[in-house]
């Protein structure tokens, strides 16, 4: 995951778009300014994008792995573990039955020693893990996050890739960004 200068306490929402979802495109000199670059500039504030695609595509994760593989960063790396409390967290897709078949997985593998703790209500994946601060075992906090799962309608138009990331850039700043 590419190193960013940018505070973690900024982050207003942190996305997961899935393999199924067209990607976003790459940052490029002026692309602020640009409305044809799809790119994380687009959003109204400071959004941080996952993307299942590349190796992650590759390795073609089950849904309750691609709900890990979107929780590893926010367990393992110091800026996702700062990030603050009202940022939100969602997990894009076009797959109607993610939520469903990853709840099925996980809850099929689950024993009372799996770690994270995750439950599942109603398009909300919710997450209990414990936080480390500083590498010491006494000082480890619980921190909870909801997962909203937000399902997109499939579009039969085959070059609709920018009309579909515009679509995610376009209920991320209406849901997110209220009023700014």
């Amino acid at each position: 995951m590419p190193r960013s200068t940018t505070k973690s306490g900024d982050t207003k929402a942190v996305i997961l778009l899935d393999a199924c979802m067209s990607t976003m495109d790459r940052c490029r000199p002026g692309c602020e300014d640009d409305i044809n670059i799809l790119c994380k500039h687009r959003f109204k504030g400071n959004v941080r994008v996952i993307a299942c695609n590349g190796f992650a595509s590759f390795l073609r994760l089950t849904d309750s792995q691609v709900v890990l593989y979107f929780l590893w960063p926010l367990l393992a790396s110091e800026i996702y573990r700062s990030l603050p409390d009202d940022c939100r967290y969602m997990i894009i897709t076009k797959d109607k039955r993610f939520f469903r078949q990853a709840q099925k997985e996980w809850m099929g593998k689950m024993t009372k020693m799996t770690v994270p703790l995750i439950g599942f209500e109603g398009n909300e994946i919710k997450v209990v893990f414990k936080n480390r601060k500083r590498r010491q075992r006494r000082n480890k906090e619980l921190r909870e996050i909801a997962i909203e799962v937000v399902t997109f309608q499939s579009s039969r138009n085959p070059n609709s890739s920018d009309e579909e990331i515009s679509s995610v850039i376009d209920y991320v700043n209406r849901t997110v960004f209220r009023g700014q």
